[in-house]
């Protein structure tokens, strides 16, 4: 029974663990970004209606004067409110759903604007309509054709909750720890047989704790004197170390990425 019993201790610890790690998890994983739907057909129309197709993939080729561009798709079964998310700049577009107009607009950017412009569109509950954009450039579209997602979360909810988790779950779990050690240590301490290795337990917790929160979380609500941060990282005035994972607000996503890689974005 004995020689079983260490072992056994070791077994239990792992699968304890595991369940750990297994139940807080997904609180940290997104499962991805937002998906791309592909356009299924694209053609030029002419202005006496004769329709010459190309692939979506290709290049567009040149309008002449009177034509525009046609694409369509047809969408995928939907439970609940979905969102259409794309571009729209440089373009003069029409959007229309089973033959019905969705969203329509002309878009321009300015000499001195920065970013193209998003709209969202809300889709009811359905599948398998046939979605249809029509469009002419009035400029050079950073992207053409437009690249559609869709989405229920547009404002990727889970994503920033799932930032946020990444790193407050196991800061929650390194402050348990450490009240608790340090709690045991005062026990030890009043029973007169202080047990000094848990101070080392107790500072290990503190570095956990605060290097994590710091690197993640400290360019947003630490002073300057806490906290060194500059727009692409945060950093401890204590230095570098720990190096705790983050990832980039604007970049995404930490689906499946291994502990203690980049670092997070500051304002």
């Amino acid at each position: 029974m004995k020689k079983w019993l260490g072992p056994g201790c070791i077994v239990a610890f792992i699968l304890l663990c595991v369940g750990i790690w297994s139940f807080f998890g997904p609180f940290w994983d997104t499962k991805g970004t937002i998906p791309y739907i592909e356009w299924e057909h694209s053609s030029v129309i002419s202005a006496d209606g004769e329709s010459r197709e190309f692939s979506p993939q290709d290049i567009a080729p040149e309008l002449s004067p009177g034509e525009h561009y046609r694409f369509s798709l047809t969408l995928s079964q939907r439970q609940g409110t979905y969102y259409l998310l794309f571009e729209v700049t440089q373009l003069d577009l029409t959007l229309t759903l089973e033959g019905e107009e969705l969203y329509s607009s002309a878009a321009q950017a300015l000499p001195s604007s920065v970013g193209d412009a998003q709209v969202l569109i809300p889709l009811p509950a359905g599948g398998g309509e046939e979605l249809v954009l029509t469009a002419v450039t009035v400029g050079e579209p950073s992207v053409f054709p437009p690249l559609l997602r869709l989405t229920a979360d547009p404002h990727d909810t889970a994503g920033t909750v799932a930032y946020a988790n990444y790193a407050a779950i196991p800061a929650e779990a390194a402050a348990l720890a450490l009240a608790l050690v340090w709690g045991l240590f005062l026990f030890t301490l009043w029973e007169r047989s202080p047990n000094w290795k848990l101070l080392l337990l107790a500072f290990a917790a503190w570095l956990i704790l605060s290097g994590l929160l710091t690197s993640t979380q400290g360019g947003y609500f630490l002073s300057p004197g806490w906290c060194r941060s500059s727009p692409g990282r945060a950093e401890s005035t204590w230095g570098s170390w720990p190096r705790w994972p983050t990832w980039s607000s604007t970049g995404r996503r930490p689906s499946g990425r291994p502990w203690g890689c980049c670092s997070c974005a500051a304002p």
